[in-house]
């Protein structure tokens, strides 16, 4: 059973222009179904330890997968061509959770959470084939932190149901286990590796514990003569040489984990230091609210045994 409450959504409508440091003039509006209009959680499924779901996008259901790591949300080059969009040349790259990648953009476009939201803004489209042929399924869209970042998102990882809400209509029920982190630099929260202060992006689009760029691996481990050699992919297809090191201890606000594996690949796009995974984050409840810069925790309880016949 989740423990934790929703607020009645409303049918809410949010306009907000996208912001100054994405440097795009695209308009996002975003109304959400109500509970007494048939809002509903949606499913969903996770592959390689990446969240799956399924929305409508300009008429036409969608595989879409959750990733904040994406500066904007994203369709795939043949998912776009398949709903007929239009698409215009951008000088700037958009940033997916490790690097920058060049993409297009698509205006008008309609996205549909059934039972829970709809928008209409641009989208940027790219060439996903090779982020598909690495997970084994198709995949048409990528819902990035362009929209994510307005709105409250709930992860009920026992359950495999998620929540798109307006920020703050997620709340821990009364006398749950529930822990809530400050957000810092819009979704990373300050935390410690091995007791050394370090910026970790919250990105629901990795699937590892915690990846850092090279130059805090090189900071936090002076020695890593025992990296083991590991192989990262990036959304662009790109596949790169990484190491890892396993049993690290990782803190932040009063959360504390032993034996987590630290990855690194390279550089991570702007001052980026780190990233934390869905290895960390698929172990719990998460209530992800961007707007109100707090990330929440919440223990899964076990399921309560059937009494005896």
């Amino acid at each position: 059973m989740s423990q934790t409450a929703l607020a009645n959504p409303g049918a809410v409508v949010i306009d907000k222009a996208a912001t100054a440091s994405q440097n795009l003039n695209v308009q996002v509006n975003i109304t959400y179904v109500g509970k007494n209009n048939g809002w509903a959680m949606v499913p969903f499924e996770r592959h390689m330890g990446l969240i799956f779901f399924q929305a409508v996008i300009n008429g036409k259901p969608a595989n879409v997968v959750l990733d904040n790591g994406f500066s904007h949300s994203v369709l795939s080059a043949e998912f776009a061509r398949s709903i007929g969009v239009e698409t215009e040349d951008l000088a700037m790259p958009f940033q997916t959770g490790t690097a920058n990648a060049p993409v297009k953009l698509a205006r008008g476009i309609t996205l549909e959470i059934p039972h829970q939201l709809q928008s209409s803004t641009a989208m940027g489209v790219l060439d996903l084939a090779a982020m598909a042929g690495h997970l084994g399924r198709p995949v048409d869209a990528v819902l990035g932190g362009d929209l994510l970042g307005l709105m409250a998102l709930g992860i009920f990882n026992q359950n495999h149901r998620l929540a798109f809400v307006p920020s703050g209509a997620i709340n821990p029920k009364a006398g749950a286990h529930s822990r809530q982190f400050p957000l810092i630099n819009r979704d990373e929260v300050a935390a410690e590796l091995n007791g050394k202060p370090v910026r970790l992006q919250v990105d629901l689009g990795s699937n590892q514990a915690v990846t850092l760029s090279d130059k805090a691996w090189h900071r936090i481990f002076k020695d890593d003569s025992k990296a083991l050699p590991s192989v990262t992919v990036r959304a662009e297809g790109a596949e790169l040489p990484a190491r890892y090191l396993p049993d690290n201890r990782l803190a932040f606000s009063g959360f504390q984990a032993e034996g987590v594996p630290v990855v690194t690949s390279g550089p991570l796009p702007g001052d980026r230091e780190g990233l934390l995974g869905q290895a960390v984050l698929s172990k719990a409840e998460v209530v992800l609210d961007i707007p109100a810069k707090t990330m929440t925790f919440v223990r899964v309880e076990p399921a309560t045994p059937p009494a005896a016949p």
